[in-house]
């Protein structure tokens, strides 16, 4: 059995004791797990017999939302450490539960699914409206069985490339931002996610760094920003305006929306622009936009960034990723509505707000 341990190459002082990597890390659950004292597992029907550990278990269903309500009842179970076996929902789940019980938690990542493993937010369902982002506990220790990721199935896998693909159109919406309102760049959060970018395609291990050091680096800048822009919102958007549109994953809604924003930004960047302020519509908008500056957007700044922004739309189909509104059942003059609307859901400055 070899591992390796993910924390060696990540150049930041991190609240996670190890994040293991390799052949057979699911059967040494129960020793990785020693010193937790009392442990509650919380698993779904899909992923109930991948880890086994001396405890309390849950099986949520595997259509299981990521209800903040759900959460909130994993909570009061009684132990000293939850387990969380899954991907997005589970862990999403287990990270909230684990916050709201003040008890630490750790995961075994059963999909290389979404980027949110080590990130200290929890994407979740209120009672009513959007999908938010509630701050929520880092994980004590983070495990990637190898075989078990392999195994998952390509959709699964290619959710995680469409999370992890928006990394440009998200460092150009933060250099946009930081031009007009002098929120950070990331940079150096940002060439982490960028390592092993161009492998991820074709190497399970690639895609495993690329998605854990997204989560390390919102972990590390107290926020999703360095991993979300445009594209989540109209991911975020798109959910709410379309909750009768058949399953899709996160990460292949970001997959689309993340096209989509590529086509608004290099229209944008097609020459120099000047921005002079913006108009409020709602609160929300209010709050960004009072902050804004007088200021010159020059193309130049933004080459390097989106220099590969053309090559989004093919890599992704090259791998049978969706990459249009249609292939998620999506209406397209919803999406058209949610292009010029979703900038007004979050107080964050994207190239959204410049159409």
């Amino acid at each position: 059995m070899s591992f390796i341990d993910l924390t060696k190459e990540i150049p930041f002082q991190l609240p996670i004791k190890e994040i293991l990597f390799g052949e057979g890390v699911a059967e040494k659950a129960a020793k990785l797990c020693e010193g937790y004292g009392r442990l509650h597992l919380v698993c779904d029907e899909n992923t109930k017999d991948f880890v086994h550990v001396n405890g309390g278990k849950t099986i949520l269903p595997s259509d299981q939302k990521p209800s903040i309500i759900t959460a909130q009842k994993l909570a009061k179970e009684d132990c000293d450490c939850f387990v969380a076996v899954g991907s997005g929902t589970v862990n999403d789940l287990v990270k909230y539960a684990a916050h709201l019980a003040g008890k630490p938690y750790v995961v075994f990542a059963t999909a290389l699914s979404m980027n949110g493993y080590a990130s200290a937010n929890a994407s979740l369902l209120p009672e009513q409206g959007l999908k938010h982002s509630y701050a929520a506990t880092v994980p004590k220790a983070i495990y990637m069985d190898s075989e078990i990721l392999t195994d998952a199935p390509k959709r699964l896998r290619n959710a995680g490339i469409g999370d992890s693909i928006c990394r440009a159109v998200v460092q150009a919406d933060c250099l946009l931002s930081h031009k007009l309102i002098g929120t950070p760049t990331y940079g150096e959060y940002f060439t982490l996610m960028q390592r092993y970018e161009n492998e991820m395609f074709d190497s399970i291990e690639a895609l495993a760094k690329t998605l854990t050091f997204s989560g390390v680096a919102m972990l590390m800048a107290g926020s999703s920003a360095p991993a979300s822009g445009g594209e989540h919102m109209l991911a975020h958007y798109m959910e709410l305006e379309q909750a009768d549109a058949p399953h899709s994953y996160h990460g292949e809604q970001i997959a689309v929306t993340t096209v989509a924003m590529t086509n608004i930004q290099m229209l944008r960047l097609q020459n120099d622009f000047e921005v002079f302020g913006l108009e409020a519509v709602n609160e929300e908008t209010a709050l960004k936009y009072n902050k804004i500056k007088p200021c010159k957007i020059y193309v130049e700044d933004f080459q390097a960034i989106i220099a590969g922004h053309d090559q989004i739309e093919v890599k992704l189909a090259a791998i049978g990723a969706p990459t249009m509104p249609d292939d998620l059942g999506w209406n397209t003059p919803t999406f058209v509505k949610a292009i010029h609307e979703a900038k007004l859901t979050r107080d964050r400055i994207t190239f959204l707000d410049l159409i």
